[in-house]
């Protein structure tokens, strides 16, 4: 949709990655950066989720709210941690590569609405709201399901579109409301 109405508009059109292939793409990011989530994860763990220590005296029903209260704080810390770390490095290799790894690999691009490569501050806008939504549980991706172009709510906040690499984009004439 969004594709003809930037041809109506005289522009060239944007041919944008399917929301499967968008997924693959974080998926494989998240792979080859599992190890520096995974080392991020043990620093956590070895110096914020150490013993619980609970004051003397405390009725059962308040050392359990004390119990339950820290171990979901600290889960959910656990979570923005990975959630942070992962988002991070994504941020760092896409401002100094032009793409993450994963894009690489399944041959995409980043632009913009006019065609122009996003710059840094785009791109970190748009990792921040990713790490909001993967830190939500995903309420980013969930958004994407049901928007028509199928964009995650951190691209559409951003600004930003992943459109396929310029040896693979179809030639004009098909469909360039969304490409596989």
């Amino acid at each position: 949709m969004r594709a003809q109405i930037h041809l109506a508009a005289g522009r060239r059109a944007l041919w944008q990655a399917s929301l499967p292939r968008r997924f693959a793409t974080g998926l494989t990011d998240l792979l080859i950066l599992a190890p520096v989530i995974a080392f991020a994860a043990t620093v956590y763990v070895r110096w914020f989720m150490s013993g619980l220590d609970v004051p003397a005296g405390l009725a059962w029903y308040d050392f359990l709210a004390v119990t339950l209260a820290s171990f979901f704080g600290r889960v959910m810390g656990f979570w923005i941690t990975v959630t942070a770390t992962f988002t991070s490095c994504r941020y760092l290799i896409a401002a100094f590569a032009g793409r993450t790894p994963g894009m690489f690999l399944w041959k995409l691009d980043y632009t913009t609405a006019d065609h122009t490569s996003p710059g840094p501050l785009r791109l970190c806008l748009r990792e921040w709201v990713a790490m909001v939504s993967l830190a939500t549980f995903g309420i980013g991706w969930i958004w994407a399901i049901f928007d028509e172009t199928h964009r995650p709510l951190s691209d559409v906040v951003s600004g930003v579109y992943l459109i396929p690499h310029e040896d693979e984009r179809p030639v004009s004439g098909s469909n360039p409301q969304e490409y596989p």
